[in-house]
């Protein structure tokens, strides 16, 4: 006959092997509805019906929010197809937040961000996207990626230096009334000169004709 103590060993072997299993298949569940919700999602993007893949999208989520592959997908479909670009920006923040080396998220975020002119925050994610080695086993896509942030960085060093700069100068500015100056002396106003040439050529027109010597006459110079 069996020990009550062995007895209560056999047991509570029992009872774990129970709860492992009952902890397996509620894993090993949540784990199928993922999968099946983020190969719905997968099928109906390729199909262009893109409220339904985010749905199911969506649902992986659900079942798993670290599914890093959900949150880009779901983060494509909103810049590029529903133009949320809100949503789409938190979605590749989370993918690079969850795997920093991510590159096409970092590419995503950044064109997130010139979207919504941010160009400084564009920046900032190629730099961050560099930092973190994103493009390091890619060294052709890097070299790319360099020459873009370097373009961008010219881009906004023209833009701040143009913003900053002096206000182009008009005809007006050149005057010395304009620049605040006295006229030097004896200069006429503007438009004195023409007043008086207009005088002269009224007084001329006034004028009677100068008769003209009758031929054969000489003139006093010629006597």
């Amino acid at each position: 006959m069996m020990s009550q103590p062995g007895l209560g060993k056999s047991s509570m072997r029992m009872l774990l092997v129970v709860l492992l299993s009952v902890a397996a298949l509620t894993w090993s569940g949540c784990k199928s509805a993922e999968q099946k919700h983020y190969e719905a999602g997968k099928t109906a993007a390729e199909q262009g019906d893109y409220n339904k893949a985010v749905q199911e999208f969506e649902l992986a989520l659900a079942a798993n929010p670290n599914n890093v592959k959900a949150h880009f997908r779901v983060a494509e479909i909103y810049k590029d197809h529903s133009k949320s670009l809100k949503k789409a920006r938190e979605h590749f923040r989370k993918v690079v937040e969850l795997q920093p080396t991510y590159a096409t998220a970092w590419e995503g975020l950044k064109d997130v961000y010139l979207a919504e002119n941010d160009v400084d925050s564009a920046i900032i994610a190629l730099q961050d996207g560099l930092k973190k080695g994103a493009w390091d086993d890619k060294p052709d896509r890097k070299e790319d990626i360099q020459a873009e942030l370097q373009k961008m960085l010219e881009k906004q060093k023209e833009a701040k230096g143009a913003a900053s700069g002096p206000a182009a100068s008009g005809p007006a500015a050149s005057s010395p009334a304009a620049a605040g100056e006295k006229p030097a002396a004896g200069a006429q106003p503007a438009g004195a000169g023409a007043k008086k040439a207009k005088s002269k050529t009224k007084s001329a027109a006034g004028a009677k004709p100068v008769e003209s010597a009758p031929a054969g006459e000489p003139n006093a110079e010629g006597e």
